[in-house]
């Protein structure tokens, strides 16, 4: 890299976030130096990667730049959807739309995502709390909201989400700090 030009840079790519999360088929790009002992390490880890799923890679790959095309069109609309409701009925909720990706990353008034998680368990929502996704410590105050729904189930999810934030502050649950 020209910002680095003599740190090991490794890129780190996969087809489950552009597919699904069951596609477990990823790669890296990283010094020829590297190779030996990574290749030990997913060797000693995993013992080798699902055939199927590999053969399927291999024809997805293909066509990579039209599915990426098709992935980004089919959910572009779900999120600005997703947005746009969140704003409406959650203002208090913050976030940034991203320019890709699958998620939005809430910034809740307070840090109670990990209990706000709990409760909307019970308005039939499977949330999780930013922190669980964070590589290091993360504030318990940001939630991670795919966009990936069709924008025909986004109004109920959001209505859902509504519903169960209101219930939570009322009754002191979300009480913010």
């Amino acid at each position: 890299s020209t910002l680095a030009p003599h740190a090991p840079i490794l890129n780190v790519g996969s087809l489950s976030k552009l597919y699904w999360a069951g596609l477990r088929i990823g790669w890296l790009r990283l010094p020829p130096t590297l190779a030996p002992t990574l290749k030990q390490a997913k060797t000693l880890t995993d013992f080798g990667s699902s055939q199927p799923a590999q053969h399927l890679a291999l024809h997805l790959l293909a066509d990579l730049p039209t599915l990426i095309h098709e992935r980004r069109a089919a959910i572009t609309p779900a999120r600005d959807h997703l947005a746009h409701l969140l704003h409406t009925h959650l203002p208090d909720w913050t976030f940034t739309t991203p320019p890709g990706g699958q998620f939005l990353w809430i910034t809740l008034p307070g840090p109670t995502a990990s209990a706000y998680t709990h409760h909307a368990a019970r308005h039939g929502l499977r949330l999780y709390p930013g922190a669980s996704m964070g590589v290091t410590p993360l504030p318990d105050q940001y939630l991670r909201i795919p966009f990936t729904l069709h924008p025909d189930h986004i109004p109920e999810a959001v209505n859902r989400l509504a519903r169960a934030w209101a219930e939570f502050t009322s009754r002191g649950s979300g009480r913010l700090a």
